[in-house]
């Protein structure tokens, strides 16, 4: 599985998985009019291929802007109060502060130059409306291209209808020359070959054709469907079926327009045509909110039989009708295109089975979470971190299911979430839950006890004392009620961070103390890698080195011994810092680079920012304050970023400060701030390159015939990754070489693809050798030529 995800500074764009047809005229007049319209709203109807413009568009446009095009789905997201957070989240902010979200993303926002592609906003509408009109007037450099059925009603907004592909007249049918000028003839055709290679529109067919195209109304997604019936069909017996549907087309669903009637038609034909297997699939798998696996739907679908193969073959046989779409390699993930999934949403709710499904739906991700909290310390720690991100709107969807209930699973999957929603940065947004969580769900249970420890773990993560204590109040009387001893050692960990926050060392040493006695005990894990971490952190503040680093060397030794990487990068930070004060700066840097290195794979940037500021500190020391201001402004960077700040991390604000005004009395505080702010606007690789002594990544050449700028540069393991496509290597190979997971190797892959424009493995390993032979020629650098592919 791949690491998690965090996005790019350049942005985040789909390949495209098939041609671009037509839509040349629109896509220049849309192209125009983003020249000077800071909003643009695509409206259009369901399937006219709105979102597909707006991506390309915005692929074609994204050299113009800084800090990258991004493509944010909203389709997902069913409450409008999560807007905010999922386009935080679809940027890569990591909020780690308790401020308004609306407030956080202006803020982060109007430091870029940034284009946003906002998909699927009309159930949204007003909500999309709400948080634009804040957003454009306080991020001067933001553009948006929002695709909708209906206007936002923003002001300053521009429409952009989007109209149906141009069709031929059914009588008289045009010659075949004149046939083929029509997009949507060309549109069929291509799609059609890509099932039917031998297909191709002729004298012989053009009249029905013609008559096929004209009756689906020029609508993409309708011929797209169609023409994934030529594997198994004819062109006349498609548009034969058409014809079965006469009454449908003409009089069925009155209220809509009769291109929409067509679409409906043509997915109710289409389901119609689907094995009852295949129906069931379609239906109860479009309670789905994003992606979902093979393990995910068969849950949800509820067979008698939990090991039937007949959820597979329902699924394949979605995906060889153009019903759903497969994504990824190893482990293939499936989605629907939108209007499909809202057809199955309908006929969920005609079937009286909405209910039971979203039960099935809750409770598999409530299972889901749960396995991952009790597998997060080990070496599937970031297959789970992963995963938990994949089904991140799902996870959503089963909160929102469950709140409207009776919250009991709510509350399970709020309290198992603890580690996720701190590894990730997702502090407010985990807090927001929780906070909805237990206002709903009252039952002085277990679940309601996790879910407060986690509320107030998350608020002291944010340094924010105060706010955690009565949730922590009530989980400690709630633990001494049930005389829950593992509740009663998860309070005495927060209760002993709190102590540590408001100085009290002493209270703060015996808590933590006997909080770590507790986890060791039991043989929990995370409660125990925690605890050593805190008290390393107490005796760095309280001058104990010797006990800081035996506390952090135990932590990165148990966490060694399980595979777990997470809170071993915590321990050898924690161990660096111990070393510094204690006069260790050689030993304390390699802590330092082994903790940057391990987070690296996580894009984690709030314990990267610990690591450059003791960096920073131990520059400063040793008298090189150039690359200490380097370090701290590249920190600084990445604490605003993450919307944090050091106080977090127990009382080592005050090494900041020291440091800071030793800076300032050897060089001045305006040279200072201008290092630092110079600093601050270093790329994330480069900083990374830097902090670990490696050498600056390097910008790739550009392609002849393919436009390349700072958006398309690839990393250092991209590029290796890159040359072992060009060697013949499957993913499986590439990942036995680098030693790296085959998930990783995917994320790997999909991101030379997004960079490069590419949609094959093929055009990426002949962009390779392009490189390889252009490098040779220049002398730049010596390398050996790999075989062609």
């Amino acid at each position: 599985m791949s690491a998690p995800r965090s996005p790019r500074r350049d942005g985040f764009l789909p390949a495209e998985l098939t041609g671009f047809v037509g839509r040349r005229q629109e896509l220049t007049a849309l192209k125009r009019l983003l020249g000077t319209a800071r909003l643009v709203t695509i409206i259009g109807p369901g399937g006219v291929g709105k979102t597909r413009l707006a991506v390309h568009a915005a692929t074609e446009l994204r050299r113009r802007f800084s800090g990258g095009a991004w493509l944010i789905e909203l389709a997902e997201v069913s409450h409008p109060a999560h807007v905010a957070q999922v386009i935080a989240a679809g940027l890569g902010m990591r909020d780690q502060s308790d401020r308004d979200p609306v407030d956080v993303l202006a803020e982060y926002l109007r430091q870029r130059r940034l284009l946003l592609v906002l998909d699927n906003c009309e159930h949204l509408a007003t909500a999309v409306s709400e948080l634009l009109y804040p957003l454009l007037r306080r991020a001067p450099d933001l553009q948006v291209i929002a695709t909708s059925r209906q206007a936002l009603g923003v002001t300053g907004e521009h429409l952009f209808p989007l109209d149906p592909l141009a069709v031929p007249p059914a009588e008289p049918a045009p010659s075949l020359g004149e046939l083929l000028g029509f997009e949507s003839v060309q549109l069929f055709q291509e799609r059609s070959r890509a099932v039917a290679p031998a297909f191709a529109v002729t004298e012989d067919n053009r009249r029905v054709v013609a008559q096929l195209c004209a009756r689906l109304e020029g609508l993409p997604l309708a011929i797209e469907l169609a023409a994934a019936r030529m594997r198994s069909l004819t062109v006349a017996q498609i548009a034969a079926r058409l014809d079965d549907m006469a009454g449908l087309l003409a009089g069925g669903n009155e209220g809509g327009q009769p291109r929409q009637r067509a679409l409906s038609a043509l997915m109710g034909w289409s389901f119609e045509l689907c094995t009852p297997a295949e129906r069931l699939a379609w239906i109860r798998t479009s309670v789905f909110a994003g992606t979902f696996d093979l393990e995910a739907a068969t849950a949800v679908c509820g067979l008698p039989n939990p090991d039937d193969a007949g959820v597979l073959d329902a699924l394949a046989g979605l995906v060889d009708k153009s019903i759903l779409t497969r994504v990824g390699d190893s482990a293939p993930r499936y989605r629907f295109l939108e209007p499909i999934r809202q057809f199955g949403r309908a006929r969920l709710a005609e079937s009286g089975d909405e209910h039971a499904t979203r039960e099935r739906h809750c409770a598999y991700f409530r299972d889901l979470v749960g396995r991952a909290d009790a597998e997060c310390f080990g070496p599937a720690q970031l297959d789970w971190l992963v995963r938990l991100q994949q089904v991140n709107a799902d996870v959503r969807a089963a909160l929102e299911f469950s709140l409207q209930n009776d919250g009991v699973d709510a509350a399970a999957i709020a309290g198992a979430l603890r580690v996720y929603w701190h590894s990730s940065g997702s502090l407010s947004e985990g807090r927001r839950w929780l906070g909805t969580v237990l206002r709903v769900y009252a039952e002085p249970d277990r679940r309601r006890g996790l879910a407060l420890w986690t509320d107030g773990w998350l608020a002291l993560m944010q340094g924010r004392v105060e706010a955690a204590l009565p949730a922590l109040r009530e989980g400690r009387e709630l633990a001494e009620s049930r005389a829950d001893a593992d509740l009663r050692d998860d309070m005495a960990l927060a209760f002993g961070v709190a102590e540590m926050h408001t100085g009290d060392l002493v209270a703060a040493r015996d808590t933590l103390s006997a909080a770590y006695r507790g986890f060791r005990a039991r043989g929990d894990h995370v409660g125990t890698a925690i605890a050593l971490v805190q008290l390393a952190l107490l005796e760095c503040v309280g001058g104990d080195a010797d006990a800081a680093a035996a506390h952090g060397a135990e932590c990165v030794r148990l966490s060694e011994r399980h595979g777990e990487s997470w809170y071993r990068a915590h321990g050898h930070w924690v161990l660096a810092v111990a070393w510094w004060r204690s006069g260790r700066a050689e030993e304390a840097i390699e802590e330092l680079r082994a903790s940057i290195h391990l987070m690296r794979q996580f894009g984690e940037r709030l314990v990267m920012a610990r690591s450059f500021e003791v960096l920073g500190w131990i520059a400063a020391d040793q008298g090189d304050p150039d690359r200490a201001v380097r370090l701290l402004g590249m920190a600084d960077r990445l604490w605003s970023d993450t919307h944090a700040t050091l106080s977090a991390f127990g009382r080592l604000s005050t090494f900041h400060d020291r440091c800071i005004a030793d800076l300032e009395r050897r060089m001045g505080a305006e040279a200072l701030q201008r290092g630092m702010t110079a600093a601050a606007g270093i790329p994330l690789d480069a900083a990374i390159a830097y902090a670990l002594g490696e050498p600056e990544p390097r910008a790739r050449p550009a392609v002849e015939g393919h436009r390349t700028s700072a958006s398309s540069e690839l990393t250092r393991r991209e590029w290796e990754v890159a040359g072992l496509l060009a060697d013949g290597k499957a993913n499986r190979q590439i990942a036995a070489q680098l030693v790296i997971s085959l998930r990783t190797v995917e994320a790997h892959v999909e991101h030379i693809l997004n960079k490069l424009g590419f949609r094959s493995r093929a055009q990426v390993a002949s962009w390779y050798v392009a490189q390889v032979d252009q490098r040779e020629r220049d002398g730049a650098v010596a390398v050996v030529r790999v075989r062609r592919v």
